[in-house]
């Protein structure tokens, strides 16, 4: 049986909101996909939901141990939830997100497989 891994991170969601998405799409074309920035930006407070998938993808990676990179995972929200997807199918993972003002952060569980 693989043993069980986790991943954290915690981002400053004002790092986002100094970076326009306007002024800045290459930047977050580098770090999102479409469908990812196509979300956030559809949110009234689009520049947390960077900041919280932001913080997911971090988790994932580091649960993966580095074995992902960040245009490996894709997180995409579901009546309020985030689905992690994977390009490559290496484990089973689920998320949890949260965030305020100031910061999101993300927690990533699960198992290699």
């Amino acid at each position: 049986m693989n043993k069980p891994i986790i991943g954290c991170d915690i981002v400053d969601i004002r790092r986002f909101k100094k970076l326009s998405y306007l002024k800045n799409k290459t930047f977050y074309r580098r770090w999102f996909t479409k469908a990812e920035i196509k979300d956030c930006l559809s949110k009234k407070n689009s520049y947390s939901h960077f900041a919280s998938k932001f913080a997911t993808k971090e988790a994932v990676i580091k649960a993966s141990q580095g074995k992902l990179s960040i245009l490996d995972i894709e997180i995409i929200n579901i009546k309020g939830c985030q689905k992690i997807k994977l390009k490559r199918k290496d484990f089973d993972l689920i998320a949890s997100v949260s965030y305020n003002k100031d910061y999101a952060i993300a927690t990533v569980f699960g198992c290699p497989k």
